[in-house]
């Protein structure tokens, strides 16, 4: 499907919204990673059952909608296939740092001592998606407004 300008637009407004809507998890992700050392075990699976689920329904949602929407618009501006690889790279090591956070709470009750490895995860999904955000919005949005006619 050709992409008009309005259309553009409108995808534009929708991936600010959505990235304002990620806002809540990375506060969730920053302050879960303040809270591993402090919560009894139960009540960190708990919490990070919690936390996945709405990675689950807020962020791979999204990835799926920028790599099957957003970025085929994009590609449609001379020389912009680039930076859409270099954002789809990012969300392999998104989704690789969701999976070895998923791996240490399937392992957490068996074994307690991941909850280092809890912590590390949560900092490093933390950078990985605001980085990726930021690059986004200075990126994509731009891009999106140079859609030819």
């Amino acid at each position: 499907m050709t992409s008009t300008r309005r259309t553009a637009q409108v995808e534009q407004h929708i991936l600010q919204r959505a990235h304002r809507g990620l806002d809540a998890l990375l506060a969730q992700l920053e302050s879960m990673a303040a809270l591993v050392d402090a919560l009894p075990g139960a009540e960190l699976e708990a919490a990070l059952d919690r936390l996945l689920a709405r990675i689950d329904r807020t962020l791979r949602a999204h990835v799926e909608w920028e790599e099957q929407v957003c970025f085929p618009d994009t590609e449609r501006v001379p020389g912009a296939e680039w930076a859409t690889r270099f954002l789809e790279i990012q969300h392999t090591q998104l989704a690789s740092a969701i999976e070895a956070l998923s791996a240490d709470r399937r392992t957490l009750a068996s074994d307690a001592t991941r909850r280092v490895g809890i912590g590390r995860h949560l900092h490093v999904l933390h950078a990985l998606l605001t980085s990726h955000l930021e690059q986004e919005e200075r990126v994509i949005l731009r891009l999106l407004l140079e859609l030819p006619e």
